[in-house]
């Protein structure tokens, strides 16, 4: 008995109307959180694929009480710094909470406080009463998205010269490439280290104004999921397990 083929092919078209339907149901799902850090220590940095350091093991335990299982990615910061500004839901850290950034990012913390410094290399110690005085050296090595670097650029500094790592910063100033380095205070005792630099490479010449460190949420990421951030974090400091963590990574700093 002979069948029209037609009703089959309008099976067909239905069928393929509904795939295209869930394809676009599928597309209009709100893209999921991603987590960015760089490599920092002690404050964030990747060990053996993991992350690792205060807020590196922070992120983690902030996410079993969130019930999530997202994976950190490590890359340079100037990358991640960009991705946060961008139109999908981003979690960078650890970034300090500065004036100029403030509209830029939604913010959860604080988690560190951040010191920023100039330093000059051994042999060509100098000390600055101010940072009239660091304006009127030849030279000043920053690296490039650090607070350290946009607080003299605010400032109106002339004289800096932008680098994409730290790595870069400290091996410029040790072999004389100019006579100051902007850095944070906290963190390079470890860079040294891992440069293969002694402890008393370089000196500080003065510490100038730094900031709170947070974890800092791109504006596309929702309000709610950035509360629920803020309120675990907050429970982790009353019931001690921040402040316990933060002694085993900066045992000579209080917690904020």
């Amino acid at each position: 008995m002979f069948s029209s083929p037609y009703p089959r092919r309008r099976g067909l078209v239905l069928a393929g109307l509904g795939m295209g339907l869930g394809s676009s149901a599928r597309a209009q799902e709100p893209p999921t959180l991603r987590l960015l850090s760089e490599d920092f220590p002690p404050v964030n940095f990747e060990d053996q694929g993991h992350p690792s350091g205060m807020a590196g093991e922070l992120v983690l335990l902030l996410q079993k009480r969130l019930g999530l299982d997202i994976p950190v990615e490590f890359m340079p910061w100037t990358r991640g710094y960009q991705e946060a500004q961008g139109p999908h839901p981003v979690c960078l850290f650890t970034m300090a909470r500065a004036a100029h950034r403030e509209k830029l990012f939604k913010w959860v913390g604080p988690v560190v406080e951040f010191q920023n410094a100039l330093f000059t290399a051994k042999g060509t110690e100098r000390h600055l009463r101010s940072l009239d005085d660091a304006a009127k050296a030849s030279q000043i090595i920053v690296i490039r998205d650090w607070a350290s670097a946009q607080e003299l650029q605010k400032r109106g500094f002339k004289n800096l010269t932008e680098v994409s790592t730290p790595g870069a910063a400290i091996r410029m100033l040790v072999v004389g490439r100019a006579p100051l380095m902007a850095s944070e205070l906290l963190t390079l005792p470890d860079l040294l280290k891992r440069e293969g630099y002694a402890a008393d490479a370089v000196t500080t010449a003065m510490v100038y104004p730094g900031a709170m460190g947070y974890l800092a949420f791109s504006l596309a990421t929702p309000d709610e999921e950035v509360r629920r951030w803020q309120q675990a974090l907050d429970a982790m400091k009353r019931d001690g397990s921040f402040a316990k963590l933060f002694k085993k990574w900066l045992p000579h700093m209080l917690p904020p």
